[in-house]
């Protein structure tokens, strides 16, 4: 049997295994879509300090190019981790920074007239 929705594979499998194996499942929760953010927004690193990877959360409210840079404390650009048109939402972004030396870096992301800059801290 095919099922096309969270919804369904509940009423489908959930009520057959709770009935062949005694026990009630947890109904699956359907997480809604999330809704276009109102503002930029760039939030802080997480984890922070991070040993060797971190990832940043950041949110466009228009369409639009997206750059996101680490530069180190001298201004050096040091990596580029989006360089590219995006749509409306929110994203996630990996920096891993093995090839790094500890100390302290800062990343900057520009999109349209919005710029915001937010420290970070490699630990090894």
């Amino acid at each position: 049997m095919e099922v096309s929705t969270a919804e369904e594979a509940y009423n489908v499998y959930g009520n057959l295994l709770s009935a062949n194996l005694g026990y009630s499942l947890l109904k699956l929760q359907i997480k809604k879509a999330e809704e276009k953010p109102t503002s930029y927004s760039l939030s802080q690193n997480y984890l922070n300090p991070f040993n060797p990877a971190t990832t940043i959360h950041y949110k466009i409210p228009v369409d639009g190019f997206v750059t996101i840079k680490i530069y180190d404390v001298l201004g050096k650009e040091v990596a580029t981790l989006v360089n590219e048109n995006k749509t409306a939402g929110s994203y996630n972004v990996t920096f891993n920074a093995d090839n790094l030396a500890r100390g302290i870096y800062i990343y900057r992301m520009k999109t349209g007239t919005f710029v915001a800059n937010k420290k970070l801290v490699l630990m090894k």
